[in-house]
Formats: structure tokens, sequence, C-alpha cells
């Protein structure tokens, strides 16, 4: 029995990176057609020059096109003020060229609902009476903090990867609700990420820093950012000198913003890498997190994984529960003495896997298309 997926992506290339694992785990189980429309310019760019992205999607024999609408990252707000007749002459060409939407069975999208690109969407749910899955952009722990509301119809089913994660839910309006795990820890990803990682990642004398934007006015500023990156690159080089720091972005992070403050510190032995971050913790020696969801890759993965973040009244504010990594169990710290610390435990092999880890490997529940 063929199912048919239709998902717009419109957040960030970072979808892939919840989606790919979630389709590969169906396609284990189901006669599939999908097709991904990306609908904004840079993200798109950032797919198409992914190779495990492309490996991957040609393993699933997934289409995944290229279809812009009007949308806040490639238009300006200014420039949508001004231009209202090529703002309608966009939407409309968005919509012809992906008329063929009528004929899936399935439409997904992420959670911030970009209206721009996911109207399309509403409209052929309305119509047509097609169900509309959900999900969040990135895999990660979620807490409450403003109540929002997110749900526009009641044919909405919003597919979290955590029962911890319900509440925070049904806090964004949604009243459909269906616990799937977290994708990346499903057993078929995991054994094709490291098959994936054994072909094409030859070193394994290496650790990886997974790294956020310091321009947010929440969770991280540069100084902070400065002092991690920095205080990491000492304990690093000062434990285990013969291995490589490499540096996996946040997706919507600016590289060259990360060259500059190496180049600024004067730090050796650093990279950036565009691997995917399941497919480079797979051989490394540990990882290290800035506060960031990557960590469950690596935990996913079994490598050992460490929280390096410091918070401060704003993150609070956001998150008034703190981090939810480290209050589930996994390795969090907020100073160098810490780190070098767990560190220190790490290369000594007494590192101990996170309880929380088997307990999102036995969430896995994937009949949300029956």
């Amino acid at each position: 029995n063929l199912k048919k997926i239709y998902i717009i992506v419109s957040h960030s290339s970072g979808e892939l990176d919840t989606l790919l694992p979630l389709l590969y785990e169906l396609n284990k189980k189901y006669h599939l057609k999908v097709k991904i429309i990306v609908t904004v310019k840079k993200i798109y760019e950032q797919i198409e020059n992914n190779k495990f992205i492309s490996d991957t999607a040609k393993c699933l024999q997934i289409k995944i096109k290229f279809s812009q609408s009007y949308n806040k990252f490639d238009f300006t707000i200014k420039k949508i003020k001004k231009n209202i007749f090529f703002k309608l002459y966009i939407q409309l060409k968005y919509m012809i060229t992906n008329i063929d939407i009528i004929t899936y069975d399935y439409l997904l999208h992420e959670t911030t609902n970009q209206k721009s690109s996911t109207f399309i969407l509403r409209i052929v749910s309305f119509f047509f009476k097609k169900k509309v899955f959900i999900y969040h952009h990135g895999q990660s722990l979620n807490q409450i903090a403003i109540k929002k509301n997110f749900n526009y119809n009641y044919r909405n089913i919003y597919l979290t990867f955590t029962a911890l994660n319900v509440d925070w839910v049904k806090a964004l309006g949604f009243k459909k609700v269906k616990v799937i795990g977290f994708s990346k820890f499903y057993k078929n990803w995991i054994n094709y990420v490291r098959n994936y990682s054994n072909e094409f990642i030859k070193n394994n004398k290496y650790i990886v820093i997974f790294s956020r934007p310091y321009d947010h006015p929440y969770y991280m500023n540069l100084s902070k950012y400065k002092y991690l990156l920095e205080s990491t690159h000492y304990v690093i080089t000062k434990l285990l000198p013969d291995y490589e720091i490499l540096i996996k972005p946040h997706p919507r992070e600016d590289v060259d913003k990360i060259l500059d403050i190496i180049n600024d510190l004067q730090l050796d032995n650093i990279k950036i890498t565009n691997e995917n971050s399941s497919v480079i913790s797979a051989k490394a020696k540990l990882t290290i997190s800035f506060w960031s969801s990557a960590i469950l890759d690596s935990l996913s993965l079994e490598s050992p994984s460490i929280e390096y973040y410091i918070e401060d009244e704003k993150f609070k504010k956001i998150e008034p529960q703190g981090s939810l990594y480290r209050k589930n169990g996994i390795v969090s710290v907020n100073n160098i003495k810490e780190l070098e610390e767990n560190i220190v435990s790490i290369i000594k092999n007494k590192y101990i896997q996170p309880k929380i880890v088997n307990y999102f490997k036995s969430e896995m529940d994937i009949n949300f298309l029956n």
C-alpha cells in the first residue's frame, strides 16, 4: 500500500536532520513516495551542498525540490510592503508549481509555521480533507515559557519526539499529539549512520564542539561564546594534544563569525565541519555541546557527551527550568574545572551513558500513518 507524503521545509536545513531518520524508518515499514519542497533559497543551497543529505535522499528515492515562496528569509519586510504585486506573483507561481500536492495523502511541516510557505497546506487540508502532521524543526527537549496558539486546524496532528515534551506541545495549542520518539535514536537509522561514517570518516582522532549563534538575546552572547570556546580549546590541547577540534555550526549560524573568533583568540588545531552531526559523532573521542540539541546525536551513537554552558538570568526567562539536558541526567558543566574533570574521566574510560538514552530508545512508535 503506497503512502504518499508531501513535506514543506521552510525554517532551516536542520529540518532534514529530523526528517531523514523518520523517513528512513518509515521506509522499512511502508512503500513510500516522498516529495520535499524547500521554500527558502539559502536553505535549499545548504541542503543541495550537503553530501550526506544527497546520498540519503538518493538511498530513499526522495525528491527534494526548490520552490520559492515569498518568505521573510529571502525577502525583507520592507520589500514585502513595497512589492505587493510581486509578492502575489511569487505566491501564485508557488501554488501553481506545487499543484501536485493534492495527489498526496499526508502533509508535513514544522512547528513555527512559516505561513507564507505553509498556507498551501491549509488550503489543501481544508478542501481535500488531508491530514497535516507537524514536527519540531530540531529534535530537542522543550519546556513551557510562553503559551502560544499555533494550532489552526482540527486535522493537525503533532508528532512529538518524546513524552517529556507533551505539555510543551499542548501549550502551543495542539490537541492531537502523537509521541513517535526521537528519530535519531531509531535502531535502523543508527546502523545506517554507523555504516556511512565507517565509509566516509577515516580520521578517528578528533573531538566535536556543537556550536550555536552567539548573537541570540537569551541563549548566547559574544563574551560567553568566547569563554566557552577558548576554555574548551585550552582543556583539549592540554589533555588530548594529538586530537583535532571540529566545530559543528548550528544550521543558522554564520561560519564567518566563528572563524573571526578563532582568529581573534589565535586558536590552532581547530576547524569547521559541515558533516551531519550524527555521522561526525560516530567516531568522535567525545563531544562538547554549547547548549545544543545536537548533543542528542552523539548520545544516540553512544559517544561520550558533555554539555558545557553557563546559564544566566536571560536564559532562565525563556528556559525557566534551566537546561533540560542537565535536568535529565546528561553530563552538564559550567566551568573549566568540571570540564577538565569530566574529560579526564572519559580518557580513563570511566564515562557512563546517561540512563535517559535507553528511555529515548524505547519511545519509538511510527504507526501514525495508519
